[in-house]
């Protein structure tokens, strides 16, 4: 029986007590958004450092039809949406930067309109939250719009969290 290198490496550590090599992992980034949606809900695409890791549809988003908004709203709870993406080990900086880009925002002029807000940003298990971010990008109001804990953006566009 004929064992490759890295099987009999294994074999004597297991034998000898030793834990197995930890072999690298994906990280973990969770986006908390919510939204509001006329004719449709908002989209977006998530990427990390320039290489795309993913796309959302806000389901839960409040449906702006008959004029309702989300700053009006005093529990957003039931229009909140996590989404948690892996980023490849081979694509993962500490000092890497997130790009969300909304995919089709509008503004539906008096009768509705789309937008996304951005809550808060996990990678790996630490905390961003909307008032923490520092954002670079087309799809951010000059000043950003804080609606509570949540960065509204109300355009199509990207915009960068570093």
């Amino acid at each position: 029986m004929k064992l490759s290198r890295q099987r009999v490496m294994l074999l004597v550590m297991c034998m000898a007590g030793l834990a197995s090599p930890a072999l690298a992992a994906d990280s973990s980034l969770t986006l908390v958004v919510a939204g509001e949606s006329f004719d449709g809900p908002p989209q977006f695409e998530i990427s990390f450092d320039g290489q795309p890791i993913g796309q959302g549809t806000v389901a839960a988003a409040l449906d702006t039809t008959g004029g309702g908004h989300l700053a009006a709203v005093t529990d957003r709870t039931a229009y909140v949406q996590s989404f948690t993406f892996a980023v490849p080990e081979t694509a993962f900086r500490s000092d890497g930067s997130v790009t969300v880009k909304f995919l089709n925002g509008t503004d539906g002029a008096g009768s509705g309109s789309r937008a996304l807000f951005l809550s808060t940003l996990l990678v790996n298990g630490r905390a961003v939250t909307a008032s923490g971010m520092r954002l670079d990008g087309d799809s951010v109001p000059t000043p950003p719009t804080l609606s509570g804990e949540f960065l509204e953006l109300a355009r199509t566009g990207a915009v960068a969290i570093t």
